[in-house]
């Protein structure tokens, strides 16, 4: 969310929703999104877990796009600054995004954007995804997820709105504070992921490996 509302300035006397539209584009596709492949996952009706170390490549990944990000919009490197993630010459003229890449911004673009969150690591998100899955009801877990995405609209589009409504001579300190942010948040992502392969200390109690007293279990029925 803070990526997009840095990647595209509006001009100065742009009014309020004109600036926040690449945001609402993104949280209607977040929505619609989120709402068919939560249906999916009710039709799945069975538990799915992605492997340990598959996670923690996804979240390392993360954090390193975060932190390039970040980097770039601090200002501190000229390097970090032109950088841009971009496909082989080669790959792009024969996928045919190279002219993709020099087209104006779309809302398209943006609700798919908002679509695709739907399969960031996000251990807040997966918890709700488990619960969707659990339904076995494709109707009931699209509803479950909609509402998910629904009800955190709000909490990003304030965040979207920091760097989007800062213009003029106030837009690069603002800029700045978001690229600290994001290197942050990239540091704790990969905190994080590390920590779940177990190749850094964590003040997390570990998982226990047998069962206590007080549990029981009975015909594949724990108590």
């Amino acid at each position: 969310v803070l990526a997009l509302a840095s990647s595209r300035e509006a001009p100065d006397d742009a009014s309020r929703l004109e600036v926040l539209r690449p945001h609402l584009a993104f949280q209607a596709g977040r929505i619609v999104g989120f709402f068919v492949l939560g249906a999916a996952l009710g039709a799945l009706g069975a538990r799915l877990a992605v492997p340990t170390s598959v996670q923690a490549a996804l979240m390392i990944g993360v954090a390193v796009v975060m932190l390039l990000l970040g980097l770039r919009l601090t200002g501190l490197s000229p390097r970090a600054a032109g950088w841009s993630p971009t496909l082989p010459a080669g790959l792009a003229r024969r996928l045919g995004l190279a002219e993709r890449a020099q087209r104006p911004y779309s809302d398209g673009r943006a609700a798919g954007l908002g679509a695709l969150t739907f399969f960031l690591p996000c251990g807040f998100t997966q918890a709700v995804q488990i619960y969707a899955l659990a339904t076995a009801n494709p109707l009931t877990a699209g509803v479950v997820m909609a509402v998910f995405a629904l009800g955190t609209a709000p909490g990003l589009l304030a965040l979207a709105g920091l760097p989007g409504l800062a213009t003029g001579a106030r837009r690069p300190r603002v800029l700045a504070v978001v690229g600290v942010l994001l290197v942050a948040f990239a540091l704790v992502n990969a905190s994080a992921a590390l920590t779940l392969v177990g190749w850094s200390p964590s003040r997390a109690v570990a998982a226990p490996t047998a069962i206590t007293p007080n549990v029981t279990v009975s015909g594949g029925i724990q108590t």
